[in-house]
C-alpha cells in the first residue's frame, strides 16, 4: 500500500509525454480562469493525482491564467466591443475563454515538445542524476514560462503603482460661489499725507535691542510660530496672556505648561501679561472697581507676585483696556505699588500702553515701571472709521512726541489687519496676514500699497456692502522698524505671534538681505475652518510674490503684490451634537489581535474604522477581506508606516498606492480615507505633519484624525485605556486604538468594557466617516472598470509576496527550533554513547585476549599525484602497533612522481605494494586495491592522512562482532595553519565527530569517511564493492551496508590527521564534491527513507541529512538575512532573544563536543563567526549542487592540491578520550 501511494505521489512529478504536459498546462489555465479563487490550487493537485498529470505543469497553467484578463480586454477593444456591452459580459468570456484555452494548448505543445536525446558515454549513463536532456529542457522551458509570466506580472503591477488609483473624495468643497466682487479702484492719493521720510536717517538695528513677542493661548498659530517654525530661538522675551482679572477682582490663571517648558528650554525670559479681558469683552468696570479699592489692589498684587515668583518668571506685563481718564492717578498709584513689590525680588515690570491716550501718565509711569511698552498701532481701531492701522507719519509723530526716554521704551508694532464695512457702525473684523492673503487669493482681490500711509489695503464688495481691509505687512514693518531705531528703544515687540507676515523675522534678526527675501511671500501656517476630526484640504498652500521699490535712503516707497500667497486651507468635519463615537484601529491587520477585535465588535454589533498598513495586509489579506465583508470602514495607513512628511513625494505615492492596490485587489473597492502614521491630531502642529496631510490630499484622500487618545501603544493596563476614553469624551468623537504593532492584549481586554460603558451612557457607535453623514459606498466605492485589468496581477503579486514572507518567517523560527532539537539530540546521544563506549571497550579488549583476535589487515591507499604526502602517510601506517599488516598503494595514473618516490623510499619492503593503473577514478582504484588485498579487514585511508600508532588495532578490535561491517575512525584536521583550517577544525569536532558519536549509539552512522575507516572485506564483496554512480562512494557503501543489516561503529580513539583545504577555492571544490556526492547517495537510497526495516537509518539519519545538510542549508542564507532585517521591525526583540538563545545553546554544545574530544576550547572564540560564514558558504555549495543535479553537470573529483602540512600529534594517541 505504501508503495502504491508513493507511486501515485511520484507520478505527479513524472514528465510524461509532451502531449500530457500540454493537457496538464491547459487544465491549469482552465482552473485559473474559473471563479473558484484559491481552490484552483487544491483542484489542480487533486486532478493531477487522478489523471497522473505533472503537477508543476498544472500549476504553471494556473499562473498563466493571469494573462487572461489582458486577453479579454485586448479582444474587446480590438473589435468585440461591437457585439458585447462590456468586458464583463458572460458570453464574451465564454468565447474568449475557449479561444484562450486553445491557444494555450498549442503553445504548451510547442514549448514542451521533446528534444533530441543526447548520446552519453557509457560511464556517464550509470551516474545518479544522469539525464538525456529531457529533464533539463523541461525545467528550462518551464522556468522560461514562469520567468516571462513573472516579468509581465511585475510590470503590470509596477504600472498599477505608477498609475494613480481613481480615488474620488467623498467630501467636496461645499463653498458656494463667492458673492464677493473685487473693487479695482484705488484710493485717491493726497500729497499732504505722503510719508515724511525726510529727516529720518533710518539707522541699522541697534545691537543691544531685545525682541519681545506676544503669545495668546486662544490661537494655536502662536504655538506653531514658536515651536514648529522654531521662532522661540529668535526672541529674547515671551509675553503670554496667562493672567486676567475676573468679575470678583481675583486672579484667573490659564498657564500653558507646554509653552512654559519650551521657553525655559531655550532660555527665553517669560513675562506673562495681566489683562482685564473677561468672557467675550474687555471688563472696564472691573478695572474701575479694582483701582477704587486699595484692599483689592493689594490682594491682587500679592497673588500675582506669589505666582510669578513661584513659576520662576522674569516679571509681569500689565495691559488694561477701557481705562477712564479720571482713573489716571489711581492707575499710576497701582503701578507704583505693584512695581515696588516686584522690584524687591528683582522682578521686572512692563506696562503696555497705547499712544495719545489721556488715561495714562506716560512720564510718571515710566519712572515706576522698568519699561513702557508703547503700542504703535490702532491708529484706526475696530470700533472706529476705516483707515491705516499704523501710518508711517503717525508712527513717526508718536515717537517724536512721546514723553518716555528711549531707555524706558519697548516699541510694539502691529502685524495684523481689520476688515471694515464702509459706512457701517459695526465693528471691523480682525484678520491675520494669512487670512488677508487667503481672501485675496480666493476672490482675486488686488492688494494695493497706499503711498500716503505706507500701509497696504484691499477693497471688495459683498452684496450691497463695500469692504476695505487695511493691514500691516513686512514692508510696512520695515519702514516702521527703521523709525524706531532712529528714535531709540530698548526692545521691539509685535502684536502678535501667529498673525504676522513671516518676512518680519528676517528684519528682527537684522538680516541684511531681508528686503530681497520679502519678494517671496509664504504662509506656512494652515488655516482651518469648521470643527471636527475629519480633515479635508480644500486648497493647497502656494507662495506669492511682490516687487518692492526703494527710494532715497532705502525707504520702501512702493510695493506691488504680483500674486498673493495662500496658506494650506483645511475644512474640518465631524463635530456633531449627538452622542456619537467612532472606534478606530491603526497598524493592522494582525493575525493575533485583529480577529479577536473583530469577534468582539461582531458580538456587540459595533462597526469600526480600521487603518491598515500594506505590509500587514499582504501577510493577512484574508483579514482585509473580512474587515470589508463584516461592514467595517477601511482606510489607508501607508504600506510600511513611514512618516509621510519626511520622505520624498514619490515614495509617498508609492506608500499610498501600494496599500490602495492591495485593498482593491482583495475587496474590489477603493479606500478614500487615510491616516498618516505618527500624525493623528485634528490640528497638525509640525511642518512634517502638515506636509503629510497635504500629500495625502494630493492623492485625493481625506484625513481621519482623532481627539480621544488612549496611548494603548505604550502597553498600559486595560483599565487605564478605558479610563482615558471615558475622560476625553468631551474632546471629540473619534477614539484611537491599535490592533497591531506590538502586544495589544490590553486593548483587546479593554474593548468590550469601553463598548459597554459607552452604550450605558447612551452613545451610538459609528464609523469615522459616518460622522459626515456619508454612506459606506461613498466612503469605499467599487473600483472603476478601467482599473480592473490590474487586479489579477496585483492580487497574484501580493499573494506570492505574502506567501514568501510567511514561508521565511516559518523558516526562521522552525529552523532555529529544530536546530535546538538537533543539538539537544546530538548532545544526549553523544553523552550516552560515551558511557556505552567505555563498556564496549572493556568487552572488546577482553574478547581480543580470549579469542586471540588478530586478523590480517590490508591498508589500501588510492593515490593520484600525491608525491608530496604519500611517503609520510605510508610511514605512519608502518609505524602502527599492529601485525600482520600490508600496505597497498593503487597509483591511479598519477602524472607526477608518486610511484617513483614510493619505490625509492620503500624498495625491498615486503609490506608495501604499489599497483599502477590508468587513471580510472578513486572508486576504481579502491576496488582494485580491495581485490588485491589479502587481509580479512581492510583499512582505507586517504593519501594525505597520517594515523596514530594505535589507530589500526583500535579499529580492528570492533570486528570481533560478525555483525560489524565497518568502523569509522576519528578524523582530525592535521594542518591548522590559518583561519580557514582552524574553522574546519571546529567543524570536524562540533559537526562530524559529534554526529558520529550520537549515531554510533543508534547504529545509523551514514558515512565512514575515506580519510580513515575499516571494512570487513567479505561484507564489501557481498554488496558489490564501491559503486561508480556517485561521487561519495564512502557514503554510498556505508548506507548500503546498513540497509543489508550490518552494523557500523565509531572508534573514538582511532585518530587520523587529514589535510584540510587551506584556501577558500579549494574548500569550495572539496565541499561541492562532498555535498553533490551525498545528494546522489540520498537520492539513490531514497527507498530507505522512513523505512521500517532500518528504523534508525530511515527515521533519524537520512531525515537528518535531508533536513540539515540540504533543507536548512538551502535557506540559511535567507534566514540570516531575514533575522538581520527583523531587527528593524517590531519583532526585533523576540527574534534577537530567540537567535541569541540558540547561539548560546550552540556554544554550549560545541564546548561539550570539545570536552568529549579533550581538545582546547580556545578555537570556540571564533564559533559565532565561523557558524555565520560557514552557513553562507554551505548555502552556496548546496544550491550549486542542486543546480548540477538538475542540469546533470559533470562534477569531477576536483582534487585538492596537497601542501604536505599535516603534522601528527604524538601526544594524542595516549590521551584518554570518549
Amino acid at each position: 500500500m505504501r508503495r502504491k501511494i508513493a507511486n501515485v505521489i511520484f507520478s505527479v512529478f513524472f514528465l510524461g509525454s509532451y502531449r500530457r504536459r500540454a493537457v496538464g498546462g491547459t487544465l491549469g489555465v482552465l482552473l485559473g480562469i474559473l471563479p473558484i479563487g484559491h481552490s484552483a490550487w487544491i483542484a489542480g493537485l487533486v486532478l493531477s493525482l487522478i489523471f497522473r498529470l505533472n503537477l508543476l505543469v498544472v500549476y504553471v497553467g494556473i499562473c498563466l491564467s493571469l494573462l487572461y484578463s489582458l486577453f479579454v480586454v485586448a479582444a474587446y477593444r480590438l473589435g468585440l466591443d461591437r457585439f458585447f456591452s462590456s468586458p464583463d459580459d458572460v458570453a464574451l468570456h465564454i468565447i474568449t475563454g475557449t479561444l484562450f484555452l486553445l491557444l494555450c494548448y498549442l503553445a504548451f505543445r510547442l514549448i514542451y515538445r521533446d528534444v533530441h536525446i543526447r548520446n552519453l558515454p557509457n560511464d556517464r549513463k550509470m551516474f545518479v542524476f544522469h539525464d538525456r536532456g529531457k529533464r533539463w529542457t523541461f525545467l528550462k522551458r518551464t522556468s522560461l514560462i514562469l520567468g516571462i509570466l513573472s516579468l509581465v506580472s511585475l510590470t503590470v503591477f509596477g504600472i498599477s503603482l505608477y498609475d494613480h488609483p481613481i480615488v474620488t473624495p467623498f467630501l467636496k468643497d461645499s463653498t458656494s460661489e463667492s458673492p464677493i466682487q473685487p473693487v479695482r479702484q484705488k484710493l485717491d492719493p493726497s500729497e499732504k499725507q505722503k510719508p515724511q521720510f525726510d529727516g529720518v536717517a533710518g539707522q541699522e538695528n541697534q545691537k543691544d535691542i531685545k525682541t519681545y513677542a506676544y503669545y495668546v493661548p486662544w490661537d494655536s498659530k502662536g504655538w506653531f510660530d514658536l515651536n514648529t517654525l522654531g521662532h522661540i530661538k529668535d526672541i529674547d522675551v515671551l509675553i503670554p496672556e496667562w493672567y486676567s482679572i475676573n468679575s470678583d477682582l481675583e486672579l484667573d490663571i490659564k498657564q500653558d505648561n507646554t509653552v512654559d517648558q519650551l521657553a525655559k528650554k531655550h532660555h527665553v525670559e517669560i513675562i506673562p501679561r495681566l489683562n482685564n479681558f473677561a468672557g467675550e469683552d474687555w471688563d472696564g468696570s472691573a478695572i474701575r472697581r479694582m483701582l477704587a479699592s486699595p484692599q483689592k489692589q493689594n490682594a491682587l498684587i500679592r497673588q500675582l507676585h506669589q505666582d510669578v515668583k513661584k513659576q520662576g518668571y522674569a516679571g509681569i506685563n500689565i495691559y488694561f483696556e477701557k481705562v477712564r481718564a479720571q482713573d489716571k492717578k489711581r492707575l499710576t498709584q497701582f503701578m507704583k505699588e505693584l512695581s515696588s513689590v516686584f522690584h524687591r525680588d528683582g522682578l521686572k515690570v512692563i506696562h503696555s500702553v497705547p499712544v495719545h491716550n489721556p488715561a495714562y501718565d506716560y512720564k510718571t509711569l515710566s519712572e515706576y515701571a522698568d519699561y513702557l511698552d508703547i503700542m504703535l498701532y490702532e491708529e484706526h481701531d475696530e470700533e472706529g472709521e476705516p483707515g491705516p492701522i499704523a501710518s508711517f507719519n503717525w508712527v513717526k509723530e508718536s515717537l517724536e512726541n512721546l514723553p518716555v526716554p528711549a531707555s524706558k521704551r519697548i516699541i510694539s508694532l502691529g502685524t495684523y489687519g481689520y476688515d471694515w464695512i464702509v459706512g457701517s457702525s459695526s465693528s471691523a473684523e480682525p484678520l491675520t496676514f494669512n487670512q488677508v492673503m487667503m481672501l485675496s487669493d480666493r476672490h482675486d482681490l488686488n492688494v494695493e500699497w497706499d503711498q500716503a500711509s505706507s500701509n497696504p489695503y484691499l477693497r471688495y464688495k459683498k452684496g450691497n456692502n463695500e469692504h476695505i481691509v487695511w493691514f500691516l505687512d513686512a514692508p510696512a514693518f520695515f519702514n516702521q522698524l527703521r523709525v524706531v531705531h532712529q528714535y531709540g528703544a530698548k526692545g521691539i515687540a509685535f502684536w502678535r505671534l501667529g498673525s504676522e507676515d513671516k518676512a518680519i523675522w528676517d528684519l528682527l534678526d537684522g538680516d541684511k538681505n531681508a528686503v530681497s527675501k520679502m519678494l517671496q511671500v509664504s504662509n506656512p501656517i494652515p488655516e482651518y475652518e469648521g470643527q471636527g476630526e475629519i480633515l479635508y484640504v480644500t486648497e493647497r498652500s502656494k507662495a506669492g510674490s511682490r516687487s518692492i521699490m526703494q527710494g532715497s535712503g532705502n525707504w520702501i516707497e512702493h510695493v506691488d503684490y504680483q500674486s498673493p500667497s495662500a496658506p494650506l486651507q483645511v475644512r474640518r468635519y465631524g463635530k456633531v451634537g449627538e452622542k456619537k463615537i467612532a472606534l478606530t484601529f491603526d497598524d493592522g491587520p494582525d493575525s493575533t489581535y485583529t480577529p479577536q477585535i473583530l469577534d468582539i465588535l461582531k458580538a456587540h454589533n459595533v462597526k469600526a474604522s480600521f487603518y491598515i498598513t500594506g505590509k500587514n495586509g499582504v501577510l493577512n489579506h484574508d483579514l482585509v477581506e473580512r474587515l470589508y465583508k463584516e461592514g467595517h470602514e477601511v482606510g489607508n495607513h501607508t504600506y510600511s508606516h513611514p512618516h509621510l512628511g519626511q520622505i520624498h513625494p514619490i515614495l509617498v505615492q508609492l506608500q499610498l498606492h501600494s496599500t490602495q492596490r492591495l485593498f482593491q485587489a482583495f475587496t474590489d473597492h477603493t479606500m478614500t480615507t487615510f491616516r498618516p502614521p505618527y500624525q493623528v491630531e485634528s490640528e497638525p502642529q509640525t511642518l512634517d505633519e502638515i506636509r503629510a496631510m497635504e500629500r495625502g490630499r494630493l492623492n485625493n484622500y481625506t484625513m481621519i484624525s482623532k481627539n480621544i487618545e488612549t496611548f494603548d501603544w505604550q502597553n498600559p493596563p486595560s483599565s487605564q485605556i478605558t479610563d482615558r476614553v471615558m475622560k476625553q469624551l468631551n474632546l471629540g468623537h473619534i477614539v484611537l486604538l491599535h490592533d497591531s504593532g506590538g502586544d495589544r492584549s490590553a486593548t483587546v481586554k479593554a474593548l468590550p468594557v469601553i463598548i459597554e460603558k459607552l452604550k450605558a451612557e447612551g452613545y451610538q457607535f459609528v464609523t469615522a466617516s459616518e460622522l459626515t453623514g456619508k454612506t459606506r459606498d461613498q466612503i469605499m466605492p467599487p473600483i472603476q472598470p478601467e482599473e480592473k485589468i490590474y487586479m489579477p496581477f496585483v492580487k497574484a503579486v501580493y499573494t506570492v509576496w505574502g506567501l514568501i514572507q510567511h514561508s521565511f518567517t516559518f523558516l526562521i523560527y522552525t529552523g532555529i527550533g529544530i536546530g535546538f532539537v538537533r543539538v539537544a539530540f546530538l548532545m544526549y546521544f553523544s553523552f550516552r554513547q560515551r558511557i556505552k563506549f567505555k563498556r564496549r571497550v572493556q568487552w572488546l579488549n577482553r574478547g581480543a585476549e580470549l579469542l586471540h583476535f588478530n586478523p590480517m589487515v590490508s591498508v589500501v591507499i588510492a593515490a593520484y599525484n600525491e608525491e608530496k604526502v604519500i611517503n609520510k602517510t605510508i610511514h605512519s601506517v608502518l609505524e602502527s602497533r599492529y601485525a600482520p599488516l600490508e600496505v597497498i598503494i593503487v597509483n591511479d595514473g598519477s602524472t607526477d612522481e608518486t610511484e617513483a618516490v614510493i619505490k625509492k623510499e620503500f624498495a625491498g619492503n615486503p609490506q608495501v605494494r604499489v599497483i599502477t593503473q590508468p587513471n580510472s577514478g578513486k572508486t576504481a582504484a579502491i576496488n582494485r586495491g580491495y581485490r588485491f588485498a589479502e587481509g580479512e579487514i581492510i583499512v582505507s585511508i586517504d593519501a594525505d592522512t597520517l594515523i596514530a600508532k594505535n589507530t589500526i588495532p583500535l579499529l580492528v578490535r570492533h570486528f570481533q562482532d560478525e555483525r560489524v561491517a565497518a568502523v569509522s575512525g576519528n578524523v582530525k584536521v592535521g594542518n591548522i595553519t590559518n583561519l580557514i583550517t582552524l574553522w574546519q577544525h571546529v567543524e570536524y569536532i562540533t559537526g562530524f565527530n559529534l554526529e558520529r558519536r550520537a549515531f554510533d549509539d543508534l547504529n545509523c552512522i551514514p558515512v565512514v569517511p575515506g580519510a580513515i575507516g575499516a571494512w570487513r572485506k567479505k561484507a564489501v564483496e557481498e554488496v558489490g564493492y564501491f559503486k561508480h554512480d556517485t561521487l561519495a562512494e564512502d557514503t554510498d557503501i556505508t548506507i548500503t551496508l546498513l540497509r543489508h543489516g550490518y552494523k557500523v561503529e565509531f572508534e573514538v580513539l582511532a585518530l587520523a590527521y587529514t589535510e584540510a583545504p587551506e584556501d577558500l577555492k579549494s574548500l569550495i571544490k572539496q565541499r561541492t564534491r562532498w555535498i553533490y556526492g551525498t545528494l546522489q547517495c540520498l537520492w539513490k537510497h531514497r527507498g530507505a527513507l522512513f523505512s521500517r526495516k532500518q528504523k534508525a537509518l530511515g527515521f533519524i539519519s537520512l531525515p537528518n541529512m535531508w533536513i540539515f545538510q540540504y533543507g536548512v542549508q538551502t535557506f540559511s542564507l535567507f534566514v540570516d538575512l531575514l533575522c538581520i532585517l527583523s531587527l528593524f521591525t517590531e519583532h526585533a526583540l523576540t527574534t534577537m532573544m530567540f537567535y541569541a538563545a540558540f547561539l548560546l545553546f550552540d556554544l554550549m554544545a560545541a564546548y561539550f563536543a570539545f570536552q568529549l574530544e579533550k581538545e582546547s576550547p580556545k578555537p570556540l572564540i571564533w564559533l559565532f563567526i565561523q557558524r555565520f560564514v560557514y552557513r553562507q558558504l554551505m548555502s552556496y555549495v548546496v544550491l550549486r549542487s542542486f543546480f548540477f543535479a538538475f542540469k546533470e553537470v559533470s562534477v569531477g573529483w576536483n582534487k585538492v592540491i596537497r601542501n604536505g602540512h599535516v603534522q601528527l600529534d604524538k601526544a594524542t594517541p595516549v590521551k584518554k578520550m570518549g
